[in-house]
């Protein structure tokens, strides 16, 4: 029969044997976690970016590298002016708002103010130029950004819906309207 000092001991054994079972279901669970998160993330059909401070691109998602039609782990560590083909990047310059015409840009701007802020802002209609194969193509983005601190440093979640084709629709869809309204008014008209 053992002794008191050896059932302790046992008893101490058996306690750190269930701690590091406890400890790897744990870290099991963590790593799931992770890997759901991160499929989430990247199966997301909102276009994603997460900047740093510095407004390089910490991670992407797939909708976001393709609406940029670039590789996906070509996204990281780019400058956002550069990576979103800006019109208005000027490459020996900083990352984004190089050009004088920056100042103006919503995009950046709403970007800098929720790092500066740390308020986000959600769903802002903006205007877009961007060169795609040397042709400049405007589109229109729906823009939403949150601000995240990650080891104490201001990072932006950049969210990005592009609404060309929407907008394109609703101002066929009012002009056909107009043109009917047209059409009533002139037909009122002849018929007096």
């Amino acid at each position: 029969m053992p002794n008191d000092e050896t059932r302790s001991r046992e008893e101490l054994l058996a306690e750190i044997a269930r701690l590091e079972n406890e400890l790897k279901t744990q870290q099991q669970s963590f790593l799931d976690d992770r890997r759901q998160l991160a499929a989430t993330f990247d199966s997301a059909p909102t276009m994603y970016l997460l900047l740093s401070s510095e407004r390089k691109v910490e991670r992407a998602n797939k909708a976001m590298a393709e609406f940029l039609g670039l590789e996906l782990d070509s996204l990281i560590g780019r400058g956002f002016g550069e990576l979103l083909g800006c019109a208005n990047y000027v490459p020996q310059g900083p990352i984004c708002g190089g050009s004088t015409k920056c100042q103006l840009c919503d995009i950046r701007t709403t970007v800098e103010q929720t790092i500066q802020s740390r308020v986000g802002v959600n769903q802002l209609d903006v205007p877009f130029k961007r060169f795609i194969d040397g042709q400049l193509v405007e589109r229109r983005l729906l823009l939403s950004t949150v601000p995240i601190v990650i080891k104490d440093d201001n990072h932006v979640l950049v969210s990005i819906e592009d609404l060309t084709t929407v907008r394109k629709i609703e101002e066929e869809v009012e002009k056909s309207r107009r043109m009917q309204s047209i059409g009533t008014l002139a037909g009122g008209i002849a018929h007096d």
